[in-house]
């Protein structure tokens, strides 16, 4: 099921779409995520997703564009890598529980 964050929040009332093309009411949504096990995605303006949470370990393809519009190159100090040789490295590590966000991520 996909929800917007006002109405699992009860701050608005849009449906939500579930997988076979169904809709859900708010009501419905926040009674179901009361026993639900969720996950928060962010996404960009075009709909590219940018922030997983702990459900993905590795950067999406929409993670790495946006990496190489920010870093522009590995971001340690002082090393001059093109962003061609780089990795995304979470900032605090996936092993102590960083999040594969935007926010979280380097080029290095």
């Amino acid at each position: 099921m996909i929800v917007d964050l006002p109405t699992l929040e009860g701050r608005a009332g849009h449906p939500a779409t579930v997988e076979d093309g169904g809709i859900l009411s708010a009501a419905d949504v926040r009674r179901l995520a009361c026993d639900a096990q969720t996950a928060r995605v962010l996404t960009g303006p075009d709909g590219s997703v940018l922030d997983l949470g702990r459900t993905a370990r590795t950067a999406s393809a929409d993670q790495w564009r946006a990496l190489r519009l920010r870093d522009g190159g590995c971001t340690w100090p002082g090393c001059d890598r093109p962003e061609g040789w780089c990795q995304a490295h979470h900032i605090v590590w996936w092993e102590h529980d960083g999040q594969t966000d935007l926010s979280n991520l380097a080029h290095r």
